[in-house]
């Protein structure tokens, strides 16, 4: 052994973790509500004066950029993302590291 994994394996002792012991479940998060709207709550009134309710989806509001993201080519990407708190679609774009050594 190394020193590294010396130091790993008694870093490791320390706060009691052992890696031979690790759960292969997946565990997954539920979300609070759906991110790609919100469900509200509609009251109303019906022509006999009859007080209703439902609930109906609102999707999310567009987006306040002031640009499109560049359209999708071989070396970029974009997309859009809900942001939950403002409920507000989001773009975003991105360039792929041409250099990187593909194996």
């Amino acid at each position: 052994m190394n020193a590294k994994a010396v130091l790993r394996f008694m870093k490791e002792q320390e706060s009691s973790f052992d890696r031979w012991n690790i759960k292969t479940e997946k565990e997954a998060l539920s979300p609070d509500q759906v991110s790609s709207g919100r469900f509200q709550l509609l009251e109303f009134t019906d022509e006999d004066g009859k007080s209703l309710s439902d609930v109906v989806w609102v999707p999310p509001m567009r987006s306040e950029g002031t640009r499109l993201p560049t359209e999708r080519t071989k070396g970029h990407s974009r997309g859009f993302i809900v942001d939950p708190g403002a409920h507000r679609a989001i773009g975003f774009e991105g360039l792929r590291n041409l250099y990187r050594s593909e194996y």
